[in-house]
């Protein structure tokens, strides 16, 4: 399947990530965790939906149409046939800004995107399904969004979220709770309160995500250091406290994650 990024508009780059588009035959993939990467997602299968495999290995077939919230654990995922998916990935506290509504309601959930009661956006995504290219469809979402500023529809993030966001960003997650809400300039508990309203989870929680993708960046590099250095350039404990957070967020070790790593996860981590 071929994977490629697109950057968003230059006006939506405060509050998008990036762009994507995944296409391709993609009925050869067995089923392959998707990682949790602390940002929230709307996906729009333009093709056949994937299937979704719970904890006791039932699938069940996604929605066409997807707001992906705060993921805390591995959703497993199965291709089947041709793919054809445009996503807009955002910022972490992008959702909350751009579509609205209290961000911890949809954590650790995928739902329908029409679910979320927003008729702009069900019309802007019917409109990417049916679009010639996915390149069309991805410009019809971003229209949709851009007009959310246009009509001044956006919500103001808390500057001290943003402020949170950025730095723990930047520390990729090896930050006291203290230390980051002195940055921020706001009490812990405030600032969990915050950022459950506008990032979907608590800073720790999005810190330890933050964490686990900088270490799995490393696990599957093309010369990895060893685990303990990586656990410590990562900022764990150390090796055991490494393996805990692999085994939540990916359902394996790192050693088995490195050496059972898909094609679908490998383009999905962040």
């Amino acid at each position: 399947m071929l994977y490629r990024e697109i950057a968003p508009h230059p006006r939506l780059a405060p509050y998008v990530r990036t762009c994507w588009m995944l296409s391709g035959a993609a009925s050869e993939m067995g089923p392959q965790p998707v990682l949790p990467d602390g940002c929230t997602e709307l996906i729009v299968h333009r093709g056949r939906p994937f299937w979704r495999h719970d904890d006791s290995g039932i699938a069940v077939r996604q929605a066409t149409r997807l707001f992906v919230g705060q993921m805390l654990a591995p959703v497993v995922l199965a291709p089947e046939g041709h793919a054809d998916i445009v996503a807009i990935r955002f910022e972490p506290f992008g959702a909350f800004a751009l579509i609205g509504g209290h961000q911890s309601a949809p954590a650790s959930l995928i739902v329908d995107a029409d679910s979320l009661g927003e008729a702009w956006l069900s019309r802007a995504i019917r409109a990417a399904e049916s679009a010639d290219t996915a390149e069309i469809a991805l410009h019809m979402l971003e229209t949709a969004l851009l007009a959310r500023l246009d009509q001044r529809r956006r919500r103001s993030v808390d500057a001290r979220v943003a402020t949170a966001v950025h730095a723990l960003t930047r520390a990729r997650g090896a930050m006291t709770i203290e230390a980051l809400a002195a940055t921020a300039s706001a009490s812990a508990r405030h600032l969990e309160r915050l950022f459950q309203e506008q990032v979907g989870t608590s800073p720790k929680r999005f810190a330890r995500v933050l964490r686990f993708q900088a270490a799995a960046a490393q696990v599957t590099a093309e010369s990895p250091m060893s685990f303990a250095d990586i656990a410590t350039d990562s900022g764990y404990f150390d090796q055991a406290h490494m393996i805990r957070d692999f085994v939540t967020m990916s359902g394996t070790t790192p050693r088995e994650f490195q050496r059972s790593l898909g094609a679908l996860t490998k383009v999905m981590l962040g």
